[in-house]
């Protein structure tokens, strides 16, 4: 059985930055400018097009508060509904945090790295887990 492709995006009012992951570390991350683009959906459509494939599960962090489906960017004239979006990438899970949510999350997740567990700014050679960003062996 083979790992689902994983597909990690920072989207704010001037860029979406699209990432695939290969295991726990993002690879292959394009950058498009919000501008360039109608909708996120157009822009998530151009980065699946870009990597000639298809993400099974998405996690995107947004510059706007996410308070139920619909979402609706401060500071950008983007809107989407997640279901949506769900269902047009035939995503098996997704996940639409706020950005700086999602930032808060990661310092916090680093921070309760036990002292024998390194953070995942380790050498390359080192792999981490990406639910906990702590090393595992």
């Amino acid at each position: 059985m083979s790992l689902p492709v994983r597909l990690v995006a920072d989207i704010g009012a001037t860029n979406a930055r699209f990432a695939l992951l290969d295991g726990d570390r993002p690879v292959r991350a394009r950058v498009f400018a919000c501008d360039d683009f109608p909708s996120l959906e157009d822009a998530l459509a151009a980065s699946a097009a870009a990597e000639r494939t298809r993400a099974d599960e998405a996690a995107l962090a947004v510059a706007s508060p996410v308070t139920g489906d619909t979402v609706t960017f401060t500071n950008h004239p983007w809107s989407f509904s997640i279901a949506a979006l769900k269902a047009r990438f035939a995503l098996a899970r997704l996940a639409v945090v706020n950005d700086f949510t999602a930032n808060a999350l990661a310092v916090l997740t680093r921070l309760s790295c036990s002292a024998s567990s390194k953070p995942s700014s380790l050498p390359r050679s080192t792999s981490t887990n990406a639910t906990s960003g702590c090393k595992s062996s």
